[in-house]
């Protein structure tokens, strides 16, 4: 009985919704396409032209019987033949979850959803951690790379992706524009088509190694130019085999590589781009931006860059780290806009087929 009386009342919600999109009544009663209610002489009063509206009538289908869902959540409650239960419960599925379906469909394929999304993920390295992060499974706010400087200054920690504007937002309280014991920050490297692998550096000793990218793996990078002398420009880059990356300062810090590009014959710039940076606290990231990092401290360093010249179909993962690999921030992308109504388009095809299966007329 519990059950029923939140159906009840769900159908009478459902009754007032539907006389706001077909601007006619509620479930009291509903009419024609002529604007009247049908009777006997119409021959069937299931047979009168359902409301219109972008919900009830996606989808519908003439020969299927139809009544308000109210109405047709009562029908049920009454009614002991199965069949004809069926019937109506079909129609229930076919009528509004086409709807909500598509309503839904809508929203992705006219980029109603934009907006920074947090892609923050665990960077898989052992870590030593001076704080806590909220979010789950993450751990990379109040984090460092272990055996390094363990405080705030020297954290990386959210990236965040805008799949309306391809805008790539890292949250740092490492000072991108300043050098922090002589060390800057690095370069940003993106894979497409997961095939990247950590290189191997020559030998157990500290300093900075070159590798070539073939046996790396990297597709695209963002190569800050000089930021902490104050450059504020970035190139995007297409990486070859050929391209050169350079690793971070500290062997101890290997996971990180590599840190930085460097520039060579064999890149080819995409786009190039100009970054502001903006500071905030820890509560104003989340109040303004949605990233909940926590609250451990210091300074958070706002900055982002236009990646409308790589195109993400598949997802990307992006890594950045300082010069010598103190701390490792990854993030990964989900698909862009454009496969998602793809594959949206493909489930609606399907449900609309199954749609048109032809049930009997009550």
């Amino acid at each position: 009985m519990k059950m029923w009386n939140f159906m009840e009342g769900f159908g009478r919600c459902v009754a007032e919704l539907e006389a706001q999109f077909s601007g006619g009544e509620t479930s009291r009663g509903f009419r024609g396409a002529d604007n009247r209610k049908p009777s006997r002489a119409d021959g069937c009063a299931h047979r009168c032209e359902p409301p219109r509206g972008p919900f009830i009538r996606w989808g519908a289908r003439r020969s299927m019987p139809f009544k308000p869902l109210s109405e047709t959540l009562e029908f049920c409650r009454k009614t002991s033949n199965a069949k004809t239960m069926k019937i109506y419960l079909h129609n229930i599925f076919r009528h509004w979850f086409g709807g909500i379906f598509a309503a839904l469909f809508c929203l992705v394929a006219t980029g109603a959803y934009a907006g920074y999304v947090d892609i923050t993920v665990n960077d898989g390295s052992p870590s030593w951690t001076y704080g806590t992060d909220p979010r789950p499974g993450v751990g990379e706010s109040g984090e460092t790379e272990a055996n390094t400087i363990n405080n705030a200054s020297w954290d990386l920690r959210a990236f965040a992706f805008d799949p309306g504007t391809s805008q790539l937002m890292v949250v740092s309280a490492f000072d991108p524009l300043t050098l922090n014991g002589g060390v800057g920050i690095g370069d940003i490297f993106i894979d497409i088509n997961n095939s990247f692998t950590v290189p191997s550096r020559p030998n157990s000793g500290n300093g900075y190694f070159d590798y070539a990218n073939s046996g790396v793996g990297y597709e695209y990078a963002i190569d800050l130019i000089d930021p902490s002398h104050g450059g504020l420009g970035y190139n995007v880059v297409a990486l070859s085999g050929a391209s050169i990356l350079r690793s971070g300062e500290y062997a101890q810090n290997a996971i990180s590589d590599p840190a930085t590009l460097v520039a060579s014959g064999a890149d080819s710039i995409l786009s190039s781009g100009v970054f502001s940076v903006t500071t905030k606290t820890d509560a104003q990231v989340y109040a303004d931006l949605g990233i909940n990092i926590g609250t451990n401290g210091g300074t958070n360093y706002v900055f982002s860059f236009n990646l409308s010249s790589v195109s993400f179909a598949d997802g990307a993962t992006f890594r950045l780290t300082q010069e010598c690999g103190n701390d490792l921030l990854v993030g990964k992308a989900v698909p862009e806009t454009s496969t998602w109504v793809m594959g949206f388009v493909a489930v609606a095809a399907v449900v609309c087929m199954l749609s048109r299966r032809a049930k009997p007329a009550m």
